[in-house]
């Protein structure tokens, strides 16, 4: 009879790390798998004539602290690429922060299913307009 107990003791606690598993599988899902807020946001193209590269290419992916994300200037010749800070999205508008670089500041905008708009505010209230359609990366 003892063995009996045991058994079910062993099957009760499987289960509840089953469901534990799957409670915990589910949330991390739901928070990174966004397809609205997650993406390749690039206006980068390059000049036929002259071989330049231009514009400005965001991406966002979904992380185990909610978002990260990458940006790179291009102006003429491709710029470093600098890692996004305190990405967050509040009722359809996202907002991060860019510490360094040469576009150090801050966006605030809006992603829909086409396109990242918004302002980029950079040193000495500088503001900067981004249009970036949702796209594959230039350099993909």
């Amino acid at each position: 009879m003892k063995h009996i107990s045991y058994i079910n003791a062993f099957l009760i606690l499987a289960l509840l790390v089953l469901l534990a598993l799957i409670v915990t599988s589910s949330i991390s899902l739901a928070a990174t798998n966004n397809s609205l807020w997650t993406g390749t946001f690039s206006s980068m193209e390059k000049n036929p004539d002259s071989g330049d590269i231009t514009g400005c290419e965001i991406r966002i992916v979904g992380s185990a602290k909610g978002y990260s994300g990458t940006i790179q200037f291009s102006n003429a010749w491709p710029g470093d690429l600098f890692m996004l800070e305190e990405i967050r999205y509040d009722v359809g508008d996202i907002f991060f922060k860019l510490s360094s670089g040469p576009m150090a500041g801050s966006f605030r905008g809006r992603i829909t299913d086409d396109a990242l708009t918004g302002i980029l505010e950079i040193a000495d209230y500088k503001f900067v307009r981004l249009h970036l359609p949702r796209k594959s990366s230039f350099w993909d």
